[in-house]
C-alpha cells in the first residue's frame, strides 16, 4: 500500500494542474459524484458533473480575473481512514501566487479521496470560500476546523 500523504499530493497535483491548464474535463474525471462541496460556514452544495464542470470554469475564470501566476496545493496531513483502505481523509493549504506573492493568504481545505476501481478520486472537500465565487470573498475569520469527516 502506498503513503496516504503520497497519494493525496499526487492526487492535489494531477487536478492543480488540469485546473490551471483549463482541463476541466480532466478535473472532473477526478471526482466521485455527487461530489461535495462544504464551506466552512455551513452551505453544502452536492455537485453532478455538469454543474462541476461550470463550477470549476468559473473558479480558474476567478483565478485569472485576479492576476493569479500560479496555483499550488500541498498536503499538509493525509491519513487512511481505520479500518478502510479506501477512503483517505486530509488537509492541505492552498497558495494563489502572483510574481511570488500572494494574492490571498493561504487557505486551509479538507478532503476526503475514496478509491473507485483503483483510482483515487474526491468525494467531499470543505473550504474556506464559496467555490463560485471569487477569492476577493475569501475571509481568514470564516475559517473553522471541524472533526473528521468521510465521503
Amino acid at each position: 500500500m502506498r503513503d496516504a500523504r503520497d497519494i493525496y499530493q499526487a492526487h492535489l497535483d494531477r487536478v492543480s494542474e488540469a485546473l490551471w491548464n483549463g482541463d476541466f474535463a480532466a478535473v472532473a474525471d477526478l471526482k466521485v459524484y455527487p461530489h461535495v462541496i462544504e464551506i466552512e460556514t455551513g452551505q453544502v452544495e452536492r455537485l453532478d458533473r455538469d454543474a462541476l464542470l461550470a463550477t470549476t470554469e468559473a473558479f480558474r475564470r476567478s483565478l485569472s480575473e485576479i492576476g493569479a501566476s500560479a496555483y499550488h496545493r500541498v498536503c499538509l496531513l493525509a491519513e487512511f481512514v481505520p479500518g478502510d483502505d479506501d477512503l483517505i481523509e486530509g488537509r492541505h493549504v492552498t497558495y494563489v501566487l502572483r510574481g511570488g506573492n500572494y494574492v490571498a493568504p493561504p487557505f486551509e481545505c479538507r478532503m476526503a479521496l475514496r478509491r473507485v476501481d483503483g483510482q483515487w478520486l474526491s468525494g467531499r472537500i470543505v473550504v474556506p470560500f464559496c467555490a463560485t465565487t471569487t477569492l476577493r470573498s475569501f475571509r481568514p475569520s470564516d475559517v473553522r476546523y471541524g472533526d473528521r469527516y468521510a465521503s
